[in-house]
């Protein structure tokens, strides 16, 4: 009799630690998920203002040649301001910035400015406040 409970408490601590590493497994895959999730609302929304920041300097430049950009101003969750200055002789370089949750987007772009302002290069950019950039992208959206 002794032998028959000493072998079920062996099976249901066997049983209780499997569970346990199963609830284990799941919750730091639930976790992975949550800070993955986390980051991709922050890099949505970051680049949703800085779109919405490089439009504001679009804009600005159709209307006139000499726009210079707007000062960082409350946009949505986030703030935006865009600054413009030459870049040669018919085109001007515009430099967009969004700033969410202590992280800045920034559109660099060469504008055309003969007519309606042309997109003729792009760079796109993410990075944390500090010192040290936790995650970057980049696009190069050339023309060539």
């Amino acid at each position: 009799m002794k032998r028959d409970s000493g072998a079920a408490l062996v099976l249901a601590v066997a049983a209780l630690a499997i569970v346990a590493g199963t609830v284990l497994i799941v919750a730091s895959q639930m976790q992975a998920s949550q800070i993955t999730v986390r980051h991709d609302f922050r890099s949505t929304v970051l680049d949703s203002l800085a779109d919405a920041a490089f439009a504001e300097a679009l804009a600005g430049l159709s209307l006139d040649p000499s726009f210079t950009g707007l000062p960082s101003h409350p946009y949505g969750q986030g703030e935006i301001g865009s600054a413009v200055g030459p870049a040669g002789e018919t085109s001007r370089m515009v430099t967009a910035t969004a700033r969410f949750q202590r992280w800045t987007a920034r559109i660099t772009a060469e504008v055309d400015i003969t007519g309606a302002p042309r997109i003729m290069r792009l760079e796109r950019s993410q990075a944390a406040d500090q010192d040290s950039p936790r995650f970057v992208t980049v696009d190069d959206l050339s023309t060539d």
